[in-house]
């Protein structure tokens, strides 16, 4: 960006992005980073399993799955006060950053030590392996992370705050009113994983979904294109534009294919 953009001042896309700001918030963001990273290192890694728990992972923020899909729930605090409030008197909740975080620069420390202020609940260091929480736990609560469907393949219910595919298993709850969370996490401490229902939606699945690598498909075209994604304004030429099409034929052909069979599933399904 510094050295490649000339447009500072006549693109929207750049507006108030100087080249001093932005080298400047890249060094702030640096140190912020690292300061952040110590104090989650700084937790304790070992883990009392003798008291029944249950699991709380982070979700992203800012991120499209809170924003969007879950805008009730976008702040985690007040989610994690309630699961405290409405879990059973003996149980704890044990709270665990998501790697993906330090993509947005982790959360500011501030926000962590609330979070251990909150009464029952234990904030766990971030590189504690997931499986073992998940094989101690008896109940997974997220507000719409992919946790809970990993938690069902270790035999554990779980509870979601927004309707996500995977909510249709019947070791799924879904909340929809915060009054009736007790109730909820009573229920699901009460349920049964049941292997066949996970094997038929992993079949569902499986007949409905094809392998694409968007993350790699993304990344190629933004190398190509864009000076990997930090500029909008770049010209394409016709040859550039070529190139990347003749090189990633196979997989645009892959996708088109598929697309196509959808489409006349739909239309045929529509005249029957």
């Amino acid at each position: 960006y510094i050295f490649q953009n000339t447009n500072t001042k006549t693109h929207y896309h750049y507006y108030g992005k100087t080249k001093s700001k932005v080298f400047t918030y890249f060094l702030k963001s640096f140190f912020k980073r690292k300061m952040r990273k110590n104090f989650l290192d700084s937790l304790n890694s070992e883990i009392d399993f003798n008291q029944p728990f249950v699991y709380f992972p982070l979700g992203v923020s800012m991120e499209r799955t809170l924003l969007i899909d879950s805008p009730y729930f976008t702040n985690q605090l007040e989610v994690i006060r309630h699961i405290s409030k409405s879990i059973p008197v003996n149980f704890q909740v044990f709270v665990k950053e998501t790697q993906t975080q330090a993509s947005r620069d982790w959360r500011p420390i501030s926000f962590y030590k609330e979070i251990m202020k909150i009464p029952n609940v234990k904030l766990l260091s971030h590189n504690i392996p997931s499986d073992i929480i998940l094989k101690n736990c008896l109940l997974v609560m997220t507000i719409r992370g992919s946790t809970g469907l990993e938690a069902a393949f270790y035999n554990k219910p779980s509870i979601v705050f927004s309707n996500i595919h995977y909510a249709q298993l019947p070791s799924v709850r879904l909340v929809k009113e915060l009054d009736s969370l007790p109730k909820i996490i009573k229920e699901a401490l009460n349920t049964n994983v049941n292997p066949s229902d996970v094997d038929r939606y992993l079949t569902f699945l499986e007949e409905n979904t094809i392998e694409f690598d968007w993350y790699d498909f993304s990344s190629k075209y933004q190398n190509l294109m864009n000076y990997g994604g930090n500029l909008h304004d770049v010209e394409i030429s016709e040859f550039k534009a070529k190139q990347f099409l003749e090189t990633s034929k196979s997989v645009i052909e892959k996708l088109t294919f598929e697309h196509m069979k959808k489409i006349k599933w739909y239309k045929e399904n529509e005249i029957n």
